[in-house]
């Protein structure tokens, strides 16, 4: 998957070290969790996992905008809406997709 409005990147390399570093930060997370916590507790990893989602709903569309503020000083901002419109739905799209098997997962858990 590769969207149009998301120029391709200048080296291959760095794709692989994105995809690396991803992996890397999502173990070691886990692993210093379980370590610090003394123990894998699922609820503290659901209520955490929501509470990233909302954040990051929130805070990257501010991002954005600050952008977009910056852009307008050089260039027309219409040019970019349905590129904006486009990620913006991905952005839920990928929020709702984080959100709903934790929300299955706290209900079939029986905590919420």
């Amino acid at each position: 998957f590769h969207p149009a409005w998301i120029p391709d990147s200048l080296d291959p390399s760095i794709e692989r070290l994105q995809r690396v570093r991803i992996i890397a930060g999502l173990v070691a997370t886990l692993g210093v969790y379980t370590f610090l916590a003394g123990g894998f507790d699922v609820t503290e990893l659901l209520t955490n996992t929501l509470i990233a989602a909302v954040v990051l709903l929130f805070l990257t569309p501010l991002t954005v905008g600050v952008m977009l503020l910056v852009w307008r000083r050089t260039g027309t901002v219409r040019e970019l809406r349905a590129p904006l419109a486009d990620g913006f739905k991905l952005l839920l799209l990928f929020v709702c997709a984080l959100t709903t098997p934790v929300l299955l997962a706290w209900w079939m858990l029986g905590l919420g």
